[in-house]
């Protein structure tokens, strides 16, 4: 009944002539109309409250005409520039979109309270048919369907088809259309007297037909549903609804006049409202994926089209072409360019590379003659009390000798023997220290921000993967009492220490600063590593004792001596939260001011 008084709604407006008895004559002519739509569809009780709400909005402004036209007719209207207003669906519309249209507001139902997504299809079999389960399936079938010119009970079930990699205008052996082109039932008619396969309805179609005939519930089923919970089943994703749109004929005045009114309207007694749609694409998407619509011209490809939507790409072949006749001509010349900074750039590298092997070396030569500097003292202050034990032995045995004792030739050999041990012993001091001949002199002036540099220089050239882990602060004059090689020899086994215990750390830094504070020069290194305990400190502070897996605990053992050499005080303290600072406080050197103690 529903149904019948929509008709019967819709023809009244047709046939019957609007009574405006208080319009004047010179009130303009609002031309709305609507397009003939499925029957039975669920949008229909928004029709009559629009056209009311839209004819007291106009009333004294607008004289207004309502017709109802089938899709074909209304759009030759709309490129005629015959309407003003049209409702129709979200597909009729951006069909149009290039000839001027604009869409106003879009449907709204609480069923689906989403304007951008809010209609769909249904692709329905007969439930007997155990042969027809998926889309696949229905190649080659028969379908039915009200109108191939229809958006949503036609285009949009095509589009699901070419989702799943068929050509849908290809994919049936035959489309039956009804012959008035409206009425869902008559398709779902070809199903059950056999003449078609599989018929597509519109989202809500099949459900208000059960409630209609409900013995015939069992009778039909949608194929691979979607949207599992909604009111209706659907087989296809959902789109934007019904839309009132505007043409470029229509006044700016009537535009903003009409989509006032019909989003000031309330809720119909349905729960149908107007609203706004912000997201088209879709329904574009599916024009453009089966050429229809704006998208009509990809089915035929000619030279004005290919020009059109190629020219930038043909553009950019003669811009090509042209860069590349220009190019030919200073091919020459670029090669020798490159060719001459390439061999620029490999003498840059041989020379970096010589340097660099040379600051290896001389810092491998400078830890050697540490170590053996530190070597010697302790062979000579660690030997020379056994040595001097075996001479007193040696002379008492002598003594013994000579004072009679009988067997001389036994205590001859045990005399030679101690004295072929002393020889040997003294001879591996000698030759240990013999390594380092001359002894520094460490009352020379040294500028200690030169000595650190250097040693930073060095490290970085020797590693360049540390270099970006130090960082330098150093100030000028700092001038101490020295000798350079020493002072280098120093630092460089500082900072390698700090780089090496910041290596795994990403966030490693070491930093090197030299500077002037109350007559004295202060070296400080500190770097984050991982040393945060005060017992480790302590282990790492003795002499031959290291935190490294292969280290020999010498390098602090020869910095603790160099700075005592040189009359300077270290420390080294914890760098909260981790970490460690050594600092070495040298006396600042003062012209005619002797060192001290001789070294």
């Amino acid at each position: 009944m529903k149904f019948l008084s929509g008709c019967l709604i819709l023809l009244f407006l047709v046939s019957s002539p609007l009574n405006f008895n208080s319009a004047r004559a010179e009130e303009p002519t609002a031309t709305i109309c609507i397009v003939q739509y499925t029957q039975p569809s669920p949008n229909s009780p928004i029709v009559q409250p629009t056209i009311d709400a839209i004819k007291e909005r106009l009333r004294g402004k607008y004289k207004v005409k309502i017709y109802s036209l089938p899709r074909e007719e209304l759009e030759q209207w709309i490129k005629d520039g015959k309407v003003d207003i049209f409702l129709s669906s979200a597909g009729f519309y951006r069909r149009l979109i290039n000839d001027g249209v604009r869409d106003l507001a879009t449907a709204i139902s609480s069923d689906y309270p989403d304007p951008n997504h809010s209609e769909g299809a249904a692709i329905v079999v007969l439930n007997k048919r155990n042969d027809l389960n998926c889309i696949s399936d229905l190649e080659g079938k028969r379908l039915a369907v009200t109108s191939n010119n229809a958006f949503s009970s036609y285009h949009v079930p095509l589009g699901e088809i070419a989702k799943h990699g068929f050509d849908p205008f290809n994919f049936f052996s035959q489309i039956l259309q009804t012959p008035e082109g409206v009425y869902s039932e008559r398709v779902l008619a070809e199903l059950k007297d056999g003449k078609a396969d599989v018929a597509f309805l519109k989202q809500c179609a099949l459900e208000t037909y059960f409630k209609e005939h409900p013995a015939e519930k069992s009778l039909f089923r949608v194929v691979e549903p979607k949207g599992s919970g909604e009111v209706c089943a659907r087989s296809t994703d959902l789109y934007p609804t019904w839309t009132l749109g505007s043409t470029k004929n229509t006044s700016p005045q009537l535009s903003r006049l009409v989509t006032s009114a019909v989003l000031d309207m309330p809720k119909t007694p349905d729960d149908f409202v107007w609203g706004v749609a912000t997201d088209y694409s879709r329904v574009d998407d599916l024009f453009k994926t089966l050429k229809i619509g704006p998208y009509e011209y990809l089915k035929e490809w000619t030279i004005r089209r290919f020009l059109e939507r190629y020219w930038p790409f043909i553009m950019l072949g003669l811009f090509a072409v042209l860069a590349l006749a220009l190019h030919s001509k200073r091919a020459d010349h670029l090669v020798k360019v490159r060719t001459a900074e390439l061999k620029l750039a490999m003498r840059r590298r041989a020379s970096l590379e010589k340097k660099s092997k040379e600051i290896s070396h001389r810092l491998e030569t400078m830890q050697k003659i540490g170590a053996i500097n530190q070597l010697s003292s302790i062979f000579a202050h660690e030997m020379r009390q056994p040595l001097g034990a075996i001479s007193l032995y040696l002379e008492g045995l002598r003594s013994m000798i000579n004072d009679g004792e009988q067997d001389k030739d036994k205590l001859n050999s045990v005399l030679e023997l101690i004295k072929e041990q002393n020889i040997r012993a003294d001879a591996i001091v000698q030759k240990v220290r013999a390594y380092r001949k001359n002894v520094p002199k460490r009352d020379r002036p040294v500028e200690l921000s030169d000595v650190a540099a250097k040693a930073i220089e060095s490290l970085s050239v020797s590693k360049p993967q540390i270099s970006d882990k130090i960082v330098s602060d150093l100030h000028r004059p700092s001038l101490v009492r020295g000798d350079a090689l020493e002072l280098e020899l120093l630092t460089v086994n500082l900072i390698k220490n700090a780089v090496e215990a910041v290596a795994e750390n990403p966030d490693g830094l070491v930093k090197v600063e030299v500077k002037t504070e109350n007559g004295n020069v202060l070296l400080t290194i500190s770097d984050n590593g991982k040393l945060a305990a005060e017992e480790d400190l302590k282990i790492l502070w003795s002499d031959f004792e290291t935190t490294k897996e292969d280290g020999l605990g010498i390098g602090l053992s020869i910095v603790k001596g160099i700075a005592e050499r040189h009359l300077a005080r270290i420390e080294c303290r914890i760098n909260k939260p981790h970490g460690l600072i050594f600092q070495v406080n040298f006396r600042k050197y003062e012209e005619g001011r002797g060192q001290g103690k001789k070294q």
